[in-house]
């Protein structure tokens, strides 16, 4: 019923497509982030709290369709209805039913409420395609009340230093979550250009968000020595660049990501389990709750999540056009009894880290009754004795934000956004792995143009599978660089945007690294208008 193109999924019956990669006569959205809602389509249909949003990020003139969640459409044979994701403002599943078979696509969502969307809506059908961005036993996200608590208890330290604190989250969803979340008795809450326009492109669509003026360098000037509202008492809800504005002045930088459970993605600063997705529990639960006969699944650890489900009777496969998701390589690879444990050590890279987050306490409330299963006690069991160098990971990762203190001495960090860029060049040195630095591009129309060189900071087993992968998938070989046939999509921190009119994406990078391996299907990167015009991430 539903096909994975090089467009995107597409659905024959009804000719459409859904969330689709590249322009097409009709596309169903099921959220406005911007790595499921491109430019060019004919017709954009979605839910009417999404066209806002989309009319703002893409171009007011765009050609729309408004739907209300539960409201049945018939696009040529198929009868399609947008229902609750629990993902974001205006964000829906796709449920498409032709000759009453029924497949959802859920698009990102999540099963824990979020004050301004839709609590998330099961939907019984044959076919579930499902995300599985967190789609690992490891990622087990510990209740919003206590998320909240701890970014309060460390704002609320930081203003007892005179430290400004800057939370950074992706300013479409999750900053206005977190916004309507902590306590702003603690202080004032500001917020950056992005999370601004969001702010108030949401407040003028008719919700409630609480007052947050922008972070200028003329209000912080004006507001330094204002009693009723000082500055180092502040929070700065961010996704782009605070340095300017806060000059002179310390301030303290966590970052509000799922991916932040885990050391390695928390880059040496502090880092809240925040996550508009499902955790494990979640998709488990989930598919469970649907009733579906069969499972395909998309964006993240596709193989080792539909692994899972086989070994327990479900027919699962990756919709993806690989299998291994995330960097894993394939997930066959691992045989034993306890290959899923061996599947969080290779993405996390510590077995001890791995033991100490399986053991997190966790509230048990959404845990899935018909698929929980010994996972967890058997991964304690397979790490509880394996040897660790000294820097072990012994206290309970989701309450790192309570328990680490902030240093006297607080570096001015640069803000960060992330985008995915597909890899172009390899640049040879006498390296082990035979090259030092990677070219990575992005969209600029239909044609790649490079964005950033980066170092070859990537986890050994990657860069392994890339050096094989490039001897037979060499376009052009010119002296100490390769050009690859486009493959490899990964995800790259950027601290930075500068106007580089030579150049032929027309920017700068400032300070880019790798955080990992997205996708090995080059259309899944980002393109260099999503990229200059961020409001979002995924």
């Amino acid at each position: 019923m539903i096909v994975r193109t090089e467009k995107g999924l597409y659905c024959p019956a009804g000719d459409f497509y859904v969330d689709p990669h590249r322009a097409v006569p009709t596309a169903v959205i099921t959220h406005a982030h911007s790595d499921h809602a491109r430019r060019g389509m004919g017709l954009y249909i979605a839910h009417e709290h999404c066209l806002p949003l989309l009319r703002h990020r893409l171009n007011k003139s765009i050609n729309t369709q408004s739907l209300q969640y539960n409201e049945p459409i018939q696009l040529g044979k198929a009868i399609v209805s947008l229902h609750p994701s629990g993902h974001m403002l205006g964000a829906a599943q796709v449920r498409v039913e032709v000759d009453g078979e029924v497949w959802v696509v859920t698009g990102d969502y999540k099963r824990e409420p979020d004050p301004l969307a839709e609590d998330f809506q099961v939907v019984h059908c044959d076919t579930f395609i499902t995300e599985c961005t967190f789609g690992l036993p490891i990622y087990r996200w510990p209740h919003p009340n206590r998320v909240t608590q701890s970014i309060n208890a460390w704002w609320r330290r930081n203003a007892s230093r005179g430290i400004v604190s800057v939370i950074q989250a992706y300013s479409l969803g999750k900053a206005q979550r977190i916004a309507l979340s902590v306590d702003h008795s603690i202080g004032p809450v500001y917020a950056s250009q992005h999370v601004y326009n969001a702010h108030t492109l949401i407040s003028q669509s008719g919700h409630y968000l609480p007052p947050t003026p922008l972070l200028t360098r003329d209000e912080v000037l004006a507001r330094i020595h204002d009693s009723t509202a000082p500055i180092r008492q502040a929070l700065v809800i961010a996704s782009g660049g605070v340095d300017s504005a806060l000059s002179g002045i310390p301030y303290a930088v966590a970052s509000a990501s799922g991916w932040t459970l885990v050391r390695k993605f928390r880059q040496h600063q502090q880092g809240f389990a925040v996550s508009d997705h499902a955790d494990w529990p979640g998709l488990l639960q989930t598919v469970a709750d649907t009733r579906c006969s069969r499972v395909l699944a998309v964006h993240g650890f596709t193989g080792a999540f539909t692994r899972y489900l086989r070994e327990h009777g479900y027919d699962a496969h990756p919709f993806d056009d690989h299998d291994g998701g995330r960097g894993l390589g394939s997930v066959d690879q691992y045989t034993s009894a306890s290959w899923l444990v061996d599947a969080c050590i290779a993405h996390v890279g510590s077995a001890s880290e791995v033991n100490a987050l399986l053991n997190a306490s966790v509230d048990g409330d959404h845990s899935s009754r018909e698929l929980q299963s010994a996972t967890a006690a058997t991964a304690v069991d397979a790490t509880r004795n394996t040897a660790e160098d000294s820097n072990d990971f012994a206290s309970d990762p989701v309450n790192d934000s309570v328990n680490d203190s902030v240093s006297d001495s607080v570096a001015v960090s640069a803000d960060v956004l992330h985008v995915h860029c597909v890899l172009m060049h390899l640049h040879a040195s006498n390296s082990t792995y035979g090259f030092s630095k990677l070219t990575m591009g992005v969209w600029k129309h239909d044609v790649l143009v490079p964005l950033v060189h980066v170092g070859a900071d990537v986890d050994d087993d990657v860069l392994s599978d890339i050096k094989q992968w490039a001897v037979d998938h060499t376009v052009v070989e010119a002296g100490p660089v390769r050009t690859l046939e486009p493959r490899f999509v990964f995800e790259l921190s950027v601290g930075g945007i500068l106007p580089a009119p030579r150049r032929k994406s027309g920017v700068k990078i400032a300070t880019a690294r790798i955080v990992r391996l997205v996708s090995t299907t080059a259309s899944d990167a980002h393109s260099l208008d999503d990229f200059i015009n961020t409001l979002d991430g995924a």
